[in-house]
């Protein structure tokens, strides 16, 4: 078992133990702490073949869910709407843009239309059967340069809330770092270990989501991962739409229910509205009346600890130096 931080080398001692909040009744899963970045660490160690086995095809998303109604769709394409901004910001197009873990390929096929050159690059089957359906390039893997050894640098690069599922973070940064052209952006978010919402809710805080976030940072933690693979900051938020307010919201939401995330699985993973078992149901009662009442706080609370620098994502722009330093 690991026992140092992986980022910066210090110890690593238990902070929470939890299950998959798909399972609750399954096996529970521990995550160590370093008491030098305050970097997590999910333990116990898994294979890739047993990591992939966490991810369902309602992972990604099912076809007949609430996404697919236009006003939940509106939100959702707001939120993809700023991560383009966020992008723009440093590298605006025309840029060949490479999105690693694109998931779904909302966000590739978004900034082609914005004028990018887009390719995404993807693990998972399930990833792939869906991002095919958008008519983007997607290739497999998980590690930039090996997939695309030998051609074209990009001029952009993002990582949406990829980088904490990868058990060797450093790894694919310094792999990513090896396909940036001189002068690319990395464009990065994460959740952030180190938010109001984490310390309030702990277990079941909604971004914990063990066993398939491996890694669990700090903004001391990112910077310095970002900075080992040769990279430059140049700008970090902590503010975050879809991760900052709906992670507070949906946390908030998880005290008033048995089941976990409820609101992200009715959203994601067509789960019915009206099941058949009489907890089930109790659940989705008291969601209804919550949610209304919920609202409010969750957006004030999410304000307050992104203005303190303690928001539910970090969002990190770094760039790749034009001449290696000495």
């Amino acid at each position: 078992m690991t026992t140092t931080c992986q980022i910066c080398g210090g110890a690593l001692t238990p902070y929470l133990a939890a299950p998959d909040p798909d399972d609750l009744a399954g096996p529970r899963f521990t995550m160590l702490r370093c008491t030098g970045c305050g970097t997590g660490r999910t333990t116990p160690e898994m294979s890739a073949a047993e990591l992939a086995g966490f991810y369902h095809a309602g992972y990604f998303g099912e076809v007949g869910g609430l996404l697919d109604r236009p006003s939940i769709g509106r939100l959702r394409a707001l939120a993809l709407r700023r991560r383009l901004v966020a992008l723009q910001r440093h590298c605006p197009a025309p840029a060949r843009l490479l999105d690693v873990g694109c998931g779904d390929g909302g966000f590739l096929a978004l900034a082609a239309r914005a004028g990018y050159q887009v390719q995404g690059l993807e693990l998972t089957a399930a990833g792939r059967d869906v991002t095919s359906r958008l008519g983007v390039p997607v290739r497999e893997g998980n590690r930039p340069h090996r997939a695309f050894a030998g051609e074209t640098r990009f001029t952009a690069i993002t990582l949406w809330h990829v980088l904490e599922h990868d058990p060797a973070p450093a790894e694919l940064l310094a792999s990513c770092a090896q396909v940036l052209a001189p002068g690319g952006w990395l464009v990065l978010g994460v959740p952030n270990l180190d938010s109001l919402q984490a310390r309030l809710f702990r277990t079941r805080w909604y971004h914990l989501d063990l066993p398939r976030h491996q890694v669990h940072f700090t903004e001391r933690g990112l910077v310095a991962a970002v900075r080992a693979a040769g990279l430059e900051i140049r700008a970090t938020g902590h503010f975050s739409l879809e991760y900052g307010v709906f992670g507070m919201y949906q946390s908030l939401a998880n005290l008033v229910t048995t089941e976990r995330n409820l609101i992200y699985r009715l959203l994601r993973r067509g789960t019915p509205l009206w099941p058949e078992t009489a907890a089930a149901r109790r659940d989705r009662l008291h969601l209804g009346l919550a949610l209304p009442l919920l609202l409010g706080p969750a957006v004030l609370l999410a304000v307050a600890e992104a203005l303190a620098g303690r928001g539910g994502a970090l969002l990190l722009a770094a760039q790749r130096p034009i001449t290696p330093s000495a």
